[in-house]
């Protein structure tokens, strides 16, 4: 009955409103282009059913058996498919909004160019065959495991992901603007070109992990461990990282300006041609690490720490808070004089104005 009255809303081309077909066997059928309104599929079995350019709002799901679905430019409302199982389920140029998949299982999906938003993903099993090109914001991912496939160039904005677990290695162009990802393990990691605007990364574990080429800009490192990380170009602008540890990390090319490096640990670093212009370095400890051609101009260092550090052509110019030993010190690039007295001239006109 239930194939009966679905093949007659499409061969009408009506709209499948409040209708009941739960726990109903609908497999293989093709519903592409169908519209769906607050309709119970709670515990139907759709495997294989072609599902393309559907629209489903305010629909149940729940438990629903959607293994090998074509979802191809789908469109889901303010649906629940909590634990339903779309196993080897294509999911592509879809947008999806308010859909709650707790405990849903997308293991062998193929997931490209969608979009997520105000998704619920806690308990999901994200072990997908192919997950690249797709945006989440504002989602949950509370327990969330991604699995071991590689995670290419997807977004994710102002999404909690602290309690999510990524098993894969490789990281490819991702971002996670604005997300909370406090505490998380990433040790050993490869991050390629990613980019973690403004994101919480509090007490987050780096160490040994490949960051090149990654922006932090206005991210929150404090208590970070990226010990020993290779971590070349990456930028680190107006950053607030209190306490981070970065032992033996190469992090040469990198920009650090304006960002706030209290007690960060740098011992044996290896910093070359890195800028730490207008930084805030109050009680950094820079022993033992290579700051050949770095960049301190106009930074705080105030009680920072170079024992044992080595100097080549690394630049003090207006730095405050420091002894004046370090001026002199051999591999400081002597003061230019002529910029300080222009420096010190635009200060008076300024101030006569």
């Amino acid at each position: 009955m239930a194939r009966v009255l679905l093949e007659r809303f499409k061969t009408r081309g009506e709209p499948c409103s409040e209708q009941d077909f739960s726990g109903q066997d609908v497999r293989a059928m093709d519903l592409s282009g169908m519209a769906f309104d607050h309709v119970n599929f709670r515990g139907a079995d759709l495997s294989g059913c072609v599902l393309t350019a559907c629209t489903f709002i305010d629909c149940c799901l729940d438990d629903a058996r959607m293994d090998g679905v074509q979802l191809t430019d789908s469109v889901f409302t303010q649906c629940d498919l909590q634990r339903a199982s779309l196993q080897v389920a294509r999911i592509h140029d879809a947008a999806w909004n308010e859909v709650n998949l707790k405990g849903a299982d997308l293991k062998d999906a193929h997931i490209d160019s969608t979009i997520f938003q105000a998704c619920c993903f806690d308990n999901c099993s994200l072990h997908v065959a192919s997950f690249s090109k797709s945006v989440f914001k504002d989602s949950s991912f509370v327990n969330a495991e991604f699995g071991k496939r590689e995670l290419d160039r997807l977004v994710f904005y102002e999404t909690d992901l602290r309690r999510t677990r990524f098993l894969n290695q490789q990281f490819k162009q991702m971002m996670f603007i604005g997300c909370n990802l406090q505490g998380q393990q990433f040790s050993d990691r490869v991050f390629v070109a990613c980019q973690f605007t403004e994101a919480l990364l509090n007490d987050c574990l780096f160490v040994g992990a490949t960051l090149s080429q990654s922006v932090f800009a206005k991210a929150d490192l404090s208590g970070a461990d990226l010990s020993r990380v290779q971590g070349q170009y990456t930028l680190f602008a107006e950053a607030t990282m209190h306490g981070m540890r970065a032992y033996e990390a190469d992090l040469e090319k990198t920009v650090w300006t304006d960002a706030a490096l209290m007690q960060a640990d740098f011992r044996h670093a290896r910093l070359g041609y890195a800028s730490f212009e207008r930084a805030d370095c109050s009680g950094a400890d820079f022993s033992q690490a290579a700051l050949v051609y770095a960049r301190f101009d106009y930074a705080l260092l105030e009680r920072t720490v170079f024992s044992g550090a080595s100097f080549e052509y690394t630049s003090m110019h207006g730095v405050s808070g420091t002894d004046p030993w370090l001026a002199v010190k051999p591999g400081v690039a002597s003061v230019d004089q002529a910029l300080r007295d222009a420096e010190l001239h635009a200060l008076r006109m300024r101030s006569e104005i």
